[in-house]
């Protein structure tokens, strides 16, 4: 029996490497279910300033055709906040990947709603 039942974490997943694929394999072995969100070409060029190289339909068929992800959803202006992703996915583990960057918990997620994995 995994940790979690249904996991979620998002990403750009341009250009995919074996760090991307680690992170989903990570995230699996702790949930029944993965869903993946891959961010759309319009937030990548918003939060990052340009536009990735691959278009986010390949990106999203280059996951969907992982075998640890069980599916993929495109995230937008609409879902990008966790909470509203969790409120369409219902979700109860958000995995986050640590990049050295601080993560404040108590802005990101009610605890009671779901748990925070980082891998």
């Amino acid at each position: 029996m995994k940790k979690y039942k249904n996991g979620y974490i998002a990403g750009v997943f341009d250009l995919f490497h074996i760090g991307h694929l680690n992170v989903l394999k990570n995230a699996k072995d702790r949930c029944d279910s993965l869903r993946v969100g891959v961010l759309s070409d319009e937030l990548v060029e918003h939060f990052k300033g340009k536009k990735p190289y691959i278009p986010d339909f390949e990106r999203m068929e280059i996951i969907k055709n992982i075998k640890c992800v069980d599916d993929v959803v495109k995230v937008t202006f609409e879902n990008i906040n966790k909470m509203d992703a969790w409120n369409l996915y219902h979700f109860d583990c958000l995995f986050w990947e640590m990049t050295g960057k601080e993560i404040k918990v108590g802005t990101l997620i009610n605890k009671s709603l779901m748990k925070l994995d980082l891998i």
